[in-house]
């Protein structure tokens, strides 16, 4: 057994050697803040915390995350091996509508919780609510401009919709959108 005293003799040697830096290594170490000690740090812990028994425990507490795994393993090896061309046409159509409704609801809804968590603080007629609804209106343009380039098909074709109606939406949609025209 180590008494307390030798313990407390063997923390001090080693914070005391640990803080000792030669003129030359000061002079090339970088600053604590800095990414290059960052990257070098995370280095150091990446293999510690990616590993089998991890990704194992994580499918353990997360039920749902390995039956939708399981499912599309499962969609995949149908769709390579069983399925006529028909049908696999078909389930290759349903994943991509999955997929871009995937995209599609996570945008509109930070859309309008943009413009939620925006306004609802600030009085309707005053110059400050316009402006930030204005704000919401650009950042909105942008993240459906994202959504139809990204989506294209039904999603491109409402955006040119957009972008035509002048008259109804804000200017800040039209001309964001107007980009989908040519």
């Amino acid at each position: 057994m180590v008494s307390k005293a030798k313990k407390a003799q063997l923390k001090a040697n080693k914070t005391r050697t640990a803080t000792k830096i030669t003129p030359v290594a000061a002079a090339t170490e970088p600053k604590k803040g800095c990414p290059i000690t960052f990257v070098r740090n995370m280095r150091s812990k990446v293999p510690a915390l990616i590993n089998r028994q991890n990704v194992s425990d994580f499918f353990k507490r997360h039920k749902y995350l390995r039956r939708l795994t399981k499912a599309g393993v499962g969609l995949i090896l149908l769709d390579a091996f069983i399925l006529n061309e028909q049908y696999s046409m078909n389930l290759r159509a349903t994943y991509r509508g999955l997929t871009n409704a995937g995209i599609a609801f996570p945008v509109v809804g930070t859309c309008v919780y943009d413009y939620i968590s925006t306004l609802k603080t600030l009085e309707y007629p005053t110059e400050e609510y316009l402006e930030a609804r204005k704000g919401c209106h650009e950042r909105s343009a942008e993240k459906i401009l994202y959504l139809a380039t990204t989506c294209g098909g039904i999603y491109f074709k409402a955006g040119q919709y957009l972008g035509t109606l002048e008259r109804i939406v804000p200017k800040q949609y039209t001309s964001k959108l107007r980009q989908l025209q040519d």
